[in-house]
């Protein structure tokens, strides 16, 4: 912020060929994970950088994988860190992908079922050890699922079903026994994780 309380740019980070998708901090905030993903009328390319937020710099670029297939909104990503800083979670058309955060190799990939194509709405529990991934809605659903993985098998614990319509966001509670999902229905849902962890 400078003297008269206008705040300042303080760096222009440049690396993405376009649309920038999505945006995570690592929970020390020294590093930045982003997604871009050219449109479909293009040859449709994913980029995944790491940055470096004092130097604004970046640090590596992570090996994305290829949409083996098109759908509705496959242009759509989503980033979270774990709670370490130690693992980067990717949420994708059909898949879900875990990248270790220091060297940028890539640990994991989870191919998805139809019912959660689009896993973009991603949180890490406090403890790291699960991911809970929310669907966005597809032509056909009744309901979009919530999956609850396990971080270092991606076994996939439970499967949780009461949105309408897309998840938008979550919540741990601080001891990881209890996930809250909120959706673009307005409907907030509390879900009791004792019986799978």
């Amino acid at each position: 912020m400078d003297e008269r309380g206008n705040w300042e740019k303080c760096a222009t980070l440049i690396g993405h060929p376009e649309h920038i998708r999505a945006l995570a901090l690592s929970p020390d905030g020294k590093r930045l994970a982003s997604i871009s993903i050219t449109p479909p009328q293009k040859r449709q390319e994913r980029t995944v950088l790491l940055w470096d937020v004092d130097t604004g710099k970046q640090i590596a670029q992570l090996p994305p994988t290829t949409l083996k297939r098109r759908g509705y909104r496959s242009t759509d990503a989503g980033i979270a860190f774990s709670p370490d800083g130690d693992i980067i979670a990717g949420g994708f058309w059909n898949e879900i992908v875990f990248w270790d955060a220091t060297d940028g190799k890539t640990l994991m990939t989870i191919p998805q079922s139809e019912e959660n194509q689009r896993p973009i709405t991603l949180c890490f529990s406090p403890c790291g050890q699960y991911l809970a991934a929310g669907a966005w809605w597809k032509g056909g659903l009744k309901k979009t699922s919530i999956c609850l993985w396990e971080v270092a098998t991606g076994k996939k614990i439970a499967t949780f079903w009461g949105h309408t319509t897309d998840v938008q966001c979550f919540t741990f509670s601080q001891d990881g026994t209890l996930l809250v999902s909120g959706g673009y229905d307005g409907v907030i849902y509390l879900w009791d994780l004792k019986p799978y962890l």
